[in-house]
This record gives structure tokens, C-alpha cells and sequence, in this order.
């Protein structure tokens, strides 16, 4: 390949890993937890949801007698978006034109 299509290539590249980063970041996976009183006792479960717009949670849950709380799964968000920029500035990395040595 020429330098000017590496040079394209890592431009799509670092385009598309930026924009899968960016909507990674601004639709993270949800999680509930449910505090439900069964029997005197206090049951706690919790259930990923989906993904959702950052700003608003997926769902409105209300129900008499439990208590929802929905929240963003932050370890997960950095992880997938850490990941895409990994990945993106690896390929970038790769496609680098290398020159021989003693040039």
C-alpha cells in the first residue's frame, strides 16, 4: 500500500473508533436494583436493563411495597469505551508506514 492510502485508512479508522467510543460512552448499559419486602425479609436483586440515553434511565418503574433504583453500570462503560480507543490507536499503530533501516 502507498503512504496515502495508510494515511486514509487511519483516518476512517480513528473516525469510526471515535464515533463507536462516543456512542459507547453516551448509551451505557443500565442496571436495577429492586429492594422487594417478602415475609418480613428484604430481598435485593439486580438485573441489567440495556442500554439507554445517558441523560434518562430506560424505564420508570414504581411499584407499592418495592423500591427501584436505576443506575448507570460505570464499570462497564469505561471498560467498553477504553477498550474501542485501545483498539482504534492499536490499528492506527499497526498501519503506520514502517521504513527500512539506513534510510
Amino acid at each position: 500500500m502507498t503512504e496515502a492510502n495508510l494515511a486514509i485508512a487511519r483516518k476512517v479508522i480513528l473516525c469510526a473508533g471515535l464515533l463507536t467510543s462516543a456512542l459507547l460512552f453516551i448509551y451505557p448499559h443500565w442496571r436495577v436494583s429492586a429492594d422487594i419486602e417478602v415475609l418480613g425479609e428484604t430481598q435485593v436483586i439486580d438485573q441489567e436493563i440495556g442500554r439507554a440515553f445517558i441523560a434518562s434511565p430506560p424505564v420508570e418503574l414504581k411499584v407499592s411495597g418495592a423500591k427501584f433504583v436505576a443506575r448507570i453500570n460505570y464499570v462497564r462503560q469505561i471498560t467498553e469505551v477504553a477498550l474501542a480507543l485501545l483498539l482504534t490507536f492499536g490499528l492506527r499503530r499497526a498501519l503506520k508506514l514502517r521504513r527500512p533501516a539506513g534510510d
